[in-house]
């Protein structure tokens, strides 16, 4: 167990550089990166630690988010071209599933093709379709290397960060296409909700299937 939790942090950590880096070789200003969740550990030049090492963010000059100067909009993320968008919404992805390939080589597909219907059947059925898919979890976290089980993990993050929900690269890409193409006036706040709705409840499923695995009794 202590591989797959040292795993899930460089994956972590991984992918918010893996943005940070895609941001900055697309000429778009850095205003902070954060690693992790909690209280604050370190706090250095726009690098911030947390106590918990997972989670995380890149927040890049944008315009809609502050002002910003004439000078300055070229660098803010929104003036940026849209396939420059949505590579760097990609970036963390595309490094994990790279990743995932050079250690486990073509299962890494499958792994990364399979998760949004695990993560979504055990969301619908925590105590019963969930409790499959962690058992089967557990046997691989006991049974794999670490090299074998980054590779899995890593691909199945891949995927997970490209759902369609608040938060996560997915959304980012789906809110990237729709200003884009003048879709974002249609009902935006109602939208939002129902996918911050969404995201929130399949979250506290999962929680509540991990909770009740781990039960002492």
């Amino acid at each position: 167990m202590l591989n797959f939790f040292i795993i899930i942090v460089i994956c972590n950590a991984l992918h918010i550089m893996s943005i940070a880096a895609a941001g900055r070789a697309a000429g778009v200003r850095i205003m902070a990166i954060s690693i992790g969740l909690g209280p604050v550990l370190i706090k250095h030049n726009g690098f911030i630690l947390k106590l918990l090492p997972i989670n995380g963010y890149v927040k890049f000059l944008d315009s809609r988010a502050c002002d910003v100067s004439d000078n300055d909009l070229p660098f803010a993320f929104d003036h940026q071209s849209i396939a420059r968008q949505i590579m760097i919404a990609l970036a963390g992805c595309t490094v994990h599933l790279v990743l995932a390939v050079v250690l486990v080589g073509a299962s890494a597909w499958h792994d990364w093709i399979a998760f949004p219907v695990q993560y979504v059947v055990g969301a619908l059925s925590p105590f019963d379709d969930a409790q499959i898919l962690l058992h089967e979890a557990g046997r691989l976290i006991d049974s794999s290397t670490f090299l074998t089980l980054m590779g899995i993990v890593a691909a199945k993050l891949a995927a997970y960060h490209l759902f369609p929900m608040v938060g996560f690269n997915g959304w980012q890409i789906i809110i990237t296409l729709a200003q884009h193409l003048g879709l974002n006036k249609f009902a935006p706040d109602l939208i939002y909700k129902a996918d911050a709705f969404l995201t929130i409840a399949t979250s506290l499923s999962w929680c509540l299937a991990i909770a009740y695995a781990v039960r002492p009794w």
